[in-house]
């Protein structure tokens, strides 16, 4: 199987046997080749590759979880999560420094003997521990800037930081179930000093407060003006004598 037969251009660096005699393969090309065996004859019937939402440097492993997902690991620092929806295999997540990911090249996968746990290892030092029950609920309920913000949250609470959302991560939170929202809410900053000012600011009542204290205050200045204007001045000594 090469590239005459529409494989890989480059060294092979990881394989893997799926169901239905369906096998994964991932290449310093940056793509994966699925390959299926049809008549005899193993044919590649689909190329992931970076415009299909695949990697961007070679693909070190590959590994298959239950509920027919397809992780891939890369040297560009990600993990994929592939699913096969209508047939065609679909990149439906990523996972990066951004939410939790690696730093630097995936070297390794390892699927725990209950299925329910994926280890990755990577050049930057550490190992992974992925709950597959979490992602694979989140995939199923979730949009994908939602899941993004749930794990960029859960890496800033492991660094031991409170993220401070922007607009658009705060309008997504924002739709999240009340209870989630209070679970969160100690580890979130959801505005900051200046926007807090604001709100403040901009709040109706305190607005008309504002404004009532502000129009208060040049009616007093006005009126010690108009006293200074009236006051009759002072005559010196010397226009007395006069």
């Amino acid at each position: 199987l090469d590239r005459t037969s529409g494989g890989h251009t480059e060294s092979v660096y990881s394989l893997f046997m799926g169901p239905n005699n369906t096998l994964f393969s991932g290449s310093a090309d940056a793509t994966i080749k699925v390959w299926q065996l049809i008549d005899d004859q193993w044919t590649c019937t689909q190329t992931l590759d970076r415009t299909s939402g695949g990697h961007t440097a070679w693909v070190t492993s590959l590994c298959m979880g239950p509920n027919n997902t397809l992780f891939s690991g890369s040297a560009d620092a990600t993990i994929k999560v592939w699913q096969l929806i209508d047939d065609q295999w679909t990149c439906t997540q990523t996972f990066d420094r951004t939410n939790g990911g690696h730093t630097e090249s995936v070297a390794s996968f390892c699927m725990s003997s209950c299925g329910t746990f994926l280890f990755s290892g990577a050049d930057d030092g550490t190992i992974k521990v992925w709950p597959l029950d979490t992602i694979t609920f989140l995939q199923r309920h979730c949009k994908i800037n939602t899941l993004q913000l749930l794990l960029t949250i859960k890496a800033a609470h492991d660094a031991g930081q409170r993220y401070q959302l922007n607009s658009e991560q705060r309008s997504t939170f924002n739709t999240l179930p009340k209870a989630l929202q209070n679970l969160l809410s100690p580890h979130v900053i959801k505005y900051s000093r200046f926007e807090r000012a604001m709100n403040w600011l901009g709040d109706t009542r305190v607005g008309e407060f504002v404004g009532r204290t502000i129009e208060a205050a040049l009616e007093t200045a006005q009126h010690y003006d108009d006293l200074a204007d009236n006051r009759p001045t002072k005559r010196s000594k010397k226009d007395d004598s006069q």
